[in-house]
């Protein structure tokens, strides 16, 4: 390369742009026609001013500058616009954008259907070609091949013989009209074309040749199909046998031992004993994890619904004892609140829970069902059918039951039709016998506040209480500042605690604690009174909750109060 003086231009960069852009945008250029390896801009040129070759694409704006970059010329529209391949042959090495127009090394003229086409040959690559059939119009002076296409008068022509040289469209039977051929005539026509390559090739059906499909001697007979013979493929049949096989679409295997399946498939069993089954007439299935080992899960039941069963292997491939997952004990409800059948299902009002449970004139309230320490149960009976060992006899009553043990518990029994409350307790087996609670209005005592200045120097607290009377609510209050510490106890004596004559056991006191939990508390009885708790040794609530003793006498032991405990936590 040579500068305008003359000089050789050794050592010069040039720069290639987008054409005409300001601030100018580079623009790649190539080392190779088929553009794949792009080259290192600036373009340093050697030491004898030589070039290496470049392709590009379009047009460029191209910059020359000196070995110190400073700029000699600038040129735009270097390059050019028009598709130099149109119509010409196809070169291997020159890249066609979509719809250029080749000619093949066969004559015949091709559309690139393909943006980046390079190396594809068209007259053998109908995946980037696509081949054109240029309809002329008819001239006097050139000769047609037979099926060549021409326009004459405003219609189409096919040339029916070679050689067709100056015979006008319409005048005779050198020329034929497609519209008028007869199916006879264009059949005979695609007869002449049919073949490799033609485009219509008769002997595919849906595109594939007959070595494609299977004859009949590739399909499996039923024993092949069981037996899993190679190279068969199944029939109708054969795919009947197969599915069989595993015990679908027909009978259960028949297995002589569960235990020994290893294969996932349907199982059946008539006899238990011999079979490892969970039961005579068994019908299941069996899922491997791995095939050829047992080792996986079974589920079956009888055949008659009214069980189902599970059970599993371990590693070593051996089952566990069968496992019982379901039965018709599971859909049989209790026939009535004191039904004790096996299995039965309780329904909503079991326990009281919901409705209080109906009792009639065949139960015995000193002998109903026992239910689980600590629960309680609500029962009613009408007037009509009274349970043996009532308060009052015909009439209706609404029982409250606190369940503590087989020989331990409590009854109240609210009687209607008189408005009269009744209490019985069993202890140690031996029901004490109703007494009537009485009609005495509540007698409510506090609430005594009691705060850390009530506390002695060991923190604690002495209070006395007076029992007096009938049915004494007292409230004690431990939630006021200074709040009380947590050292020392509380401790209560009660004074005044009635005689123990027989009426005098319906007598009912309450005792609230107000956020007590900081300290026990220690209750000191009178004489040889003793106490029986139901529930904690000693009190002790959290703070901000409440707890609620209710005292009574123990009907068995005139020396002995009953102590029943109810946490508002719980």
């Amino acid at each position: 390369m040579t500068l305008p003086d003359g000089s050789v231009a050794s050592g010069g960069k040039l720069y290639f742009y987008e054409n005409e852009t300001t601030p100018p945008v580079p623009k790649m250029v190539y080392s190779d026609p088929l553009m794949t390896v792009a080259h290192t801009q600036p373009i340093v040129l050697t030491s004898s001013a030589y070039l290496p070759d470049i392709f590009g694409e379009g047009l460029y704006t191209v910059v020359y500058t000196d070995e110190n970059d400073v700029q000699v010329w600038s040129r735009d529209n270097v390059g050019s616009t028009e598709d130099s391949s149109q119509f010409e042959d196809w070169s291997s090495i020159t890249r066609y954008r979509q719809n250029e127009i080749v000619r093949g090394s066969d004559g015949n003229y091709y559309r690139s259907i393909d943006s980046n086409n390079t190396g594809h040959d068209p007259v053998t690559s109908p995946e980037y070609w696509e081949q054109l059939e240029f309809i002329t119009v008819w001239n006097e002076f050139v000769e047609y091949s037979q099926g060549k296409v021409v326009t004459h008068n405003d219609r189409i022509w096919l040339s029916a013989e070679d050689d067709n040289l100056n015979n006008e469209p319409g005048t005779g039977p050198e020329w034929e009209d497609p519209a008028d051929m007869t199916a006879a005539e264009i059949l005979a026509r695609l007869k002449t074309v049919d073949g490799p390559g033609s485009g219509l090739d008769a002997d595919l059906l849906d595109g594939q040749h007959a070595a494609d499909f299977l004859l009949s001697a590739n399909l499996a007979s039923k024993a092949e199909a069981q037996a899993g013979t190679a190279g068969k493929i199944l029939d109708a049949a054969g795919g009947h046998a197969m599915v069989k096989k595993w015990g679908l679409g027909g009978a259960a295997i028949p297995d002589t031992d569960f235990s020994d399946v290893t294969d996932t498939r349907f199982i059946y069993a008539q006899t238990a004993a011999t079979s490892d089954s969970p039961a005579d007439f068994s019908v299941g299935v069996n899922i491997n994890q791995t095939a050829g080992q047992t080792l996986g899960i079974q589920i079956a039941g009888r055949i008659n619904g009214s069980s189902l069963f599970f059970r599993g292997s371990n590693l070593n491939g051996n089952f566990s004892s069968w496992n019982e997952l379901w039965s018709t004990h599971n859909l049989q409800k209790v026939s009535s609140p004191t039904d004790t059948t096996s299995d039965a299902v309780p329904t909503v009002g079991w326990m009281g829970q919901g409705v209080p449970i109906l009792l009639n004139s065949g139960d015995d309230l000193y002998n109903l069902p026992d239910l689980n320490p600590g629960e309680v149960a609500q029962y009613k009976y009408s007037s009509a059918s009274v349970p043996s060992n009532p308060p009052e006899e015909s009439a209706s009553g609404y029982v409250r039951r606190i369940f503590h043990s087989s020989s331990f518990e409590s009854l109240e029994v609210y009687v209607p039709d008189s408005g009269r409350r009744y209490t019985n307790e069993m202890i140690s087996g031996s029901w004490a016998g109703w007494q009537e609670a009485g009609s005495s209005s509540i007698t409510y005592a506090g609430p005594q506040e009691y705060t850390s200045a009530d506390e002695d120097g060991s923190g604690n607290i002495a209070i006395s209480l007076d029992f007096t009377g009938i049915y004494k609510f007292f409230t004690l209050d431990f939630d006021t500042t200074p709040l009380i510490t947590t050292s020392g106890t509380i401790n209560i004596t009660i004074t005044n605690l009635p005689n123990t004559a027989t009426d005098d056991f319906v007598k009912v006191w309450h005792i609230q604690f107000n956020r007590a939990g900081r300290k026990n508390v220690v209750f000191t009885l009178p004489g040889s009174v003793t106490e029986s708790r139901i529930g904690t040794a000693t009190y002790q609530s959290g703070a901000g909750d409440f707890d609620l003793y209710e005292i009574r006498y123990v009907s068995s032991d005139p020396n002995r109060l009953l102590f029943s405990r109810i946490d508002a936590r719980t």
